[in-house]
């Protein structure tokens, strides 16, 4: 089985990037708070959790 990549640009007008920027806006808080629980998880326990327990968790809270 071969792999391949594939390297692509887009160039995303004014609109485009506005929202791109909301997005990952809102995508990387959840993204750093669950790094750092792991983080944390791992030096008290040893252990860590995965992204979609750690937002099961988020949710019942």
């Amino acid at each position: 089985m071969t792999l391949r990549a594939f390297r692509s640009r887009f160039y995303p007008s004014y609109e485009q990037e506005s929202l791109l920027r909301r997005t990952l806006g809102c995508v990387r808080h959840p993204m750093e708070s669950s790094t750092s629980q792991g983080c944390r998880t791992l030096y008290r326990h040893g252990t860590t959790r995965t992204f979609g327990t750690f937002l099961k968790l988020k949710v019942k809270s």
